[in-house]
């Protein structure tokens, strides 16, 4: 009995580590909770007519999250947390190595992304 209790406590130390590195991993971008649709609209703009300011990045996935972190900072209240939920995934997309880049593509092709 003694022996499973203490595996107990090892698999929750390995999965809250886990937890804990997944934080860590991504900051979080502040949100400006005033800014309103104009902001918005303004930065897409923004983004849109802007030159390519990540041509000379060799991961074309940077351009994409910084863009989504400058969109997620001026977001209205309805689409605030799918702008996130992008910008972790790409940024976890953007910073992974190996396989784990595998892993990545998934959950950008994941239909939650699309609210299905």
């Amino acid at each position: 009995m003694q022996k499973g209790w203490g595996v107990r406590h090892i698999i929750a130390i390995i999965i809250l580590a886990g937890f804990i590195v997944a934080c860590d991993r991504v900051e979080r971008p502040e949100r400006i909770s005033s800014a309103g649709y104009e902001a918005f609209c303004e930065t897409l703009r923004e983004i849109r007519r802007t030159e390519n300011k990540f041509s000379e990045v060799p991961n074309e996935l940077f351009g994409h999250t910084e863009n989504l972190k400058r969109l997620y900072e001026v977001s209205p209240d309805e689409i605030a947390e799918d702008l996130l939920a992008l910008y972790t995934t790409f940024s976890d997309t953007r910073d992974s190595e190996d396989t784990d880049t595998l892993r990545g593509f998934q959950a950008l092709s994941d239909t939650k992304l699309a609210g299905q």
